[in-house]
Formats: structure tokens, sequence, C-alpha cells
């Protein structure tokens, strides 16, 4: 159909392969649109994952911290003019490697809402934002989660989302680690963990 995975709240899975992946109004948590026409539409989502669409990741929503990356929009799609997020209320989000047409288009006609604390290029107007490389653990296989040094890192600098989060019972992360484990909490889904600078290394088999 063309809508998948509609609640009025739903709070983790994947939502794939649809024309519109999550819309109509709904709450989305600890979710992932992948591989759909649209992400999401017209609904708030919250510490989501929103990648490999092909015409835009997310529309008319109100995005608190997510990753939106790796959205490739061709063939001049007059309907959209990003392929990241457009008309949209920002808040936390990092929106990276989006493109339409081969050149980035990771937002466009987006606001930052009460906090801002985005990480996107071109730098959003507000509080916070910085458009500086998110450092990926590894994006080409879509391991979104931060790397040690990425500026992401402790940088959600307004308190307030610390009683936002728990209002909405929400004060982990997508991986279910404590959402603030250093001064602040970490701008897009994940908190950094040390544990993602180390990579398992395969012991090659034995010659016979």
């Amino acid at each position: 159909g063309d809508y998948c995975g509609w609640m009025p709240r739903q709070w983790h899975g994947i939502v794939l392969s649809n024309a519109v992946c999550g819309a109509a109004s709904g709450f989305f948590g600890h979710c992932a649109a992948v591989d759909c026409e649209v992400g999401f539409s017209d609904c708030t989502i919250e510490q989501c994952l929103v990648y490999g669409n092909t015409r835009i990741g997310a529309y008319q929503c109100q995005v608190m911290n997510c990753l939106i990356a790796d959205n490739h929009a061709a063939g001049g799609d007059a309907g959209y003019g990003a392929s990241g997020a457009q008309g949209c209320q920002l808040e936390g989000t990092i929106l990276w490697n989006n493109t339409k047409d081969g050149e980035i288009a990771n937002w466009a006609d987006c606001s930052t809402g009460w906090y801002g604390c985005n990480c996107t290029l071109p730098l959003l107007v507000g509080v916070g934002n910085i458009s500086a490389d998110p450092m990926f653990v590894n994006a080409s296989e879509h391991d979104y989660r931060l790397r040690m040094g990425s500026p992401c890192i402790n940088g959600m600098t307004e308190g307030l989302f610390l009683w936002e989060w728990e209002m909405d019972g929400c004060d982990y992360d997508l991986d279910s680690q404590p959402r603030i484990q250093r001064r602040f909490a970490d701008i897009g889904p994940y908190e950094y963990q040390p544990t993602n600078d180390h990579q398992t290394i395969t012991a090659p088999e034995p010659v016979e």
C-alpha cells in the first residue's frame, strides 16, 4: 500500500519499500524508513534513521534527533526542492549526503524550531547548528554511529532536550543506550560509544 506502518504512535521497527513509509500525522520513534519513494510525510519522527529513499527523506515533518542521509533523487523531480528534508522543523538532526540530480540537497524550506543543534550543509540558521563532517563509523555500510572526534558529540547544548525526552519516555538512544553520557547529549539518533572506534578483525582461515 501507499502507507506503511501508520499508527498514532509507533516505536521501533523498519518501514521500507513503499511509496510512503510513514505518514498521516502519526508519531514514529526509534524507526527506520529505507528504500521508499518518500521516507516520512506530515508526521513527527524522533530518533529515526531515514536513508536510501528515492524522492525525499522527510516532508513537512517535525524531526527530532534523527539521521537523514544518502537519499538520492534523480530526474529533476519538480515536487521537492531537496532529497533530505523539505518544509520540516528540525531539532538535533543530522542531514548528510542527500543529493538531487547529483547535487547536494540536504534540506529546503526548513526551520530549526525551539532548539536547533542540527548538523548539515549548508548551515542552518539557528542556535547550535553546525556544518562539519559528522564522522560516521561506516556510512557506505549504513553504520551512522559516531566516531571519536565527531563534532556531533556533546552537540545538544540546550538542556531542555533532557526534559523533553523524559516526558516522552524516550531517554535512551536508537541502540537503547542512555541518552546523555557526557555533559550534553549528542546530535543524531545515537550516543557516541567508545566501542564504535573498534573494528572486528576476522582471522584468516588456516592454509592446508
